[in-house]
Order: structure tokens, then C-alpha cells, then sequence
């Protein structure tokens, strides 16, 4: 994955962390697009910036959750998401595990596992385009 560094948005409503992931993540070489704390951002970012993957907070500030954001992004564009959760949301964290392309990190974000899980991510998006290309069903309604 070195040889083109990927493009990465960042929603997150904990500025502090958010600006911790994106520095972590610029001092490997990826590109951060935005930063960003509520779904309905994330959502609209998606469009302009075009990233590659998303770390998405599954609590989120604003009328949406992370979750909910990434079910319109998965039926919009269908991108890598990793969910970032506490380790108590364990409920949450079974259910980020069963979303295909999709993982999860357990804050506070460990620099090695964040490296080794964006990649790992990368490589399976990239190397399964079955599956990457492939629509997912509808999200239930939402407004936004």
C-alpha cells in the first residue's frame, strides 16, 4: 500500500482525538481529506473529498450516529469504514463485525494497531472489487 498513500476522512466528534488519529496517519504518508464531527458532515465530505476510507466514530454529535452515516455511505458509494468505540460498547462492536468492508478500533487509538488496521482494510477493498462494487441494500429511512 506504500506506493499510493490513500486518502482518508476522519469523522470524529472528540477534537483531540480526531486531530491525534490525523497525525498519526499524515506521519505514515495518507492524506487526511477533512475532519469532521457530525454524520451529516461525514455524509457530505464523502462527496467532495472522495476518500478512501473512513474512520468513523459510532457516536457522533448531531441527529445521525456514526452507524447510521455509514449505512447512506455504504449504499451510496460503498467505501471502507472503520469504526472508532469504546471498549465498553460491546454491543456495538458485534455489530460492526458483521458489516461487510467494514472494522472497528477500540479508543484509545494504539498507533500499530491503527496502522495494521487501515491497511488491512485498504488491501481488502482493494483486492476484492466483487465486493467493493457491489451495491448494498437501502438504508432504513433517515432524514437528513
Amino acid at each position: 500500500m506504500k506506493e499510493g498513500k490513500a486518502k482518508i476522512l476522519i469523522a470524529e466528534d472528540e477534537l483531540l482525538i480526531a486531530m491525534d488519529i490525523k497525525q498519526k496517519l499524515e506521519e505514515d504518508g495518507y492524506e487526511v481529506t477533512s475532519l469532521v464531527n457530525t454524520a451529516l458532515e461525514a455524509i457530505t465530505k464523502v462527496e467532495t473529498d472522495m476518500p478512501d476510507l473512513i474512520l468513523m466514530d459510532i457516536q457522533l454529535s448531531g441527529s445521525l450516529t456514526g452507524m447510521e452515516a455509514a449505512d447512506i455511505i455504504s449504499y451510496k458509494k460503498n467505501l471502507p469504514i472503520i469504526f472508532l468505540t469504546n471498549p465498553l460498547n460491546e454491543h456495538i462492536i458485534a455489530e460492526t463485525k458483521t458489516r461487510l468492508q467494514h472494522a472497528h478500533l477500540l479508543k484509545p487509538i494504539q498507533t500499530k494497531q491503527l496502522y495494521s488496521t487501515v491497511e488491512k482494510v485498504l488491501i481488502k477493498s482493494r483486492t476484492k472489487p466483487e465486493i467493493a462494487n457491489s451495491k448494498s441494500t437501502r438504508p432504513t429511512s433517515y432524514t437528513f
